[in-house]
């Protein structure tokens, strides 16, 4: 029996109809090829909003029963990352990215430690009626090159064909690109 397994790309909707009051956001997730790395979440929220902990996107990898490994299982991947689909409908507004957890995978059954990130901010826009490109975000478990945790990049060609793929019905091609333009946050770099 594995422990349980979700990725983001199992809530996407089946079609998307505009609504004034609400936006469809997308976006991706890459996470290194790791199997030290069993889960991963990055947190939104309503700009100068309350934290609402179910706010957040995630995937949660398997792992088989005393192994001290855990596998992902991405929507599709590169040479170095698995990359996770992520689309959700949020009301109309300005949000921001502002915090990651991770955890690695259990050792023995013992406890589930998870790693909160600093709290940061990364704006994004919600239009209404519209669906709304919100970028790639590359985690760092250990830092990149240049000691970011987290990179912020539009890759929307690339994402809209793998969206495309996964839904047809929806229009990502016709999106707005809101992907955040720069971070004054110390660990994470927007390009």
């Amino acid at each position: 029996m594995k422990s349980c397994e979700s990725i983001p790309s199992t809530k996407i909707p089946e079609n998307y109809i505009p609504d004034e009051n609400n936006g469809l956001v997308y976006g991706s997730l890459s996470i290194p090829k790791d199997k030290n790395l069993k889960s991963f979440s990055i947190y939104y929220k309503k700009k100068n909003g309350k934290e609402i902990s179910s706010q957040r996107i995630s995937f949660n990898g398997t792992q088989q029963p005393f192994s001290i490994y855990a596998e992902q299982n991405p929507d599709y991947e590169d040479e170095h990352h698995n990359i996770f689909l992520f689309a959700i409908e949020l009301e109309q507004g300005a949000y921001e990215f502002y915090k990651i957890t991770y955890a690695p995978p259990l050792w023995g059954g013992g406890n589930l430690t998870i790693y909160t990130s600093p709290e940061f901010s990364l704006n994004f826009d919600i239009n209404g009626g519209k669906i709304n490109y919100v970028g790639n975000y590359t985690f760092y478990k250990d830092g990149n090159k240049d000691g970011k945790f987290l990179s912020v990049l539009s890759q929307k060609d690339t994402d809209d064909e793998f969206f495309s793929k996964k839904r047809e019905a929806i229009s990502w091609k016709n999106s707005i690109d809101m992907t955040p333009k720069n971070s004054s946050d110390i660990g994470i770099e927007v390009k």
